[in-house]
This record gives C-alpha cells, sequence and structure tokens, in this order.
C-alpha cells in the first residue's frame, strides 16, 4: 500500500517536472497535463512490481523502458491539454500523436533530458525496497 501511495505522490511531482519542462515548447496548456502524472505514476508502478521482486540489476531497463512509456503517455496528456485550445483546422488525433512523438524525440535526442532515467532508477529504488519492506512486514518475505 505504501508502494502505491508513493508511486501516486512521485507520479504527481513527475508530472509537475514534465509541465515544468514543456512550458516553454507546449505553453501555458502544459500545466493542465501535471495531474496526469498520478494516474501515469499508478501505471507504471503497476506495471513494473513484478520486476521488484527479481535482482536489483533488473531495475536498471524498468527504469529505461519505464522512463520511456511515462514520457510517451504525458506526450498524449499533452496532446489532448492541446486541444483545449481554440485553433481552427487542426486534426485532433494529429495534435495528440505529435505531442506524443515530440517528447519522446526530446528524451532521446535531447541530453537535458537523459537524467531523468537516473531520477527513474532511483524512483524504482525507492518503490522497490517499499514493496519488500512491505512483503516482509507481511510475513510474505
Amino acid at each position: 500500500m505504501r508502494a502505491a501511495v508513493t508511486s501516486t505522490l512521485s507520479g504527481l511531482l513527475w508530472g509537475l517536472l514534465g509541465s515544468f519542462l514543456t512550458r516553454n515548447v507546449f505553453g501555458v496548456h502544459s500545466w493542465l497535463a501535471a495531474p496526469c502524472g498520478i494516474f501515469i505514476g499508478l501505471l507504471v508502478f503497476w506495471g513494473s512490481r513484478w520486476t521488484y521482486r527479481k535482482s536489483a540489476w533488473t531495475l536498471v531497463p524498468t527504469g529505461i523502458i519505464s522512463t520511456f512509456v511515462a514520457v510517451a503517455l504525458f506526450g498524449l496528456c499533452l496532446g489532448f491539454a492541446d486541444l483545449t485550445r481554440d485553433i481552427p483546422n487542426r486534426t485532433g488525433w494529429a495534435v495528440v500523436v505529435q505531442s506524443m512523438n515530440a517528447c519522446l524525440w526530446g528524451l532521446i535526442f535531447a541530453p537535458l533530458y537523459w537524467p531523468l532515467f537516473i531520477l527513474s532508477f532511483a524512483n524504482h529504488a525507492l518503490l522497490r525496497h517499499l514493496v519488500q519492506a512491505d512483503a516482509t512486514a507481511d510475513g510474505g518475505g
């Protein structure tokens, strides 16, 4: 339970960080995507919690893959936030996909964003610790 709550809070922090980092490119409406970080954090946690029972080395690929997944989901949220602007003659699905692609492109090719992988690894290490501590407290470890 502690890990799920922690992933919710860290997801919100990730959402705020994502909105801060993309505000110059996507505009003020990027802050509308920040609350989506809560759900993205939970999705990433539930999708990767099985790796917390494995060796600590599995956190390296888990951190890399989950960062790509989280950034893609955040990009989708940015795209939907972008649709809230009243700009005529736009194709909705293209705006959403373009935002997701822009976020992934930035993650891959902009060295400014590479520390996100280290931050993700640290986040997963914390969640792994909480999951294992809860399992030990429940008598399952």
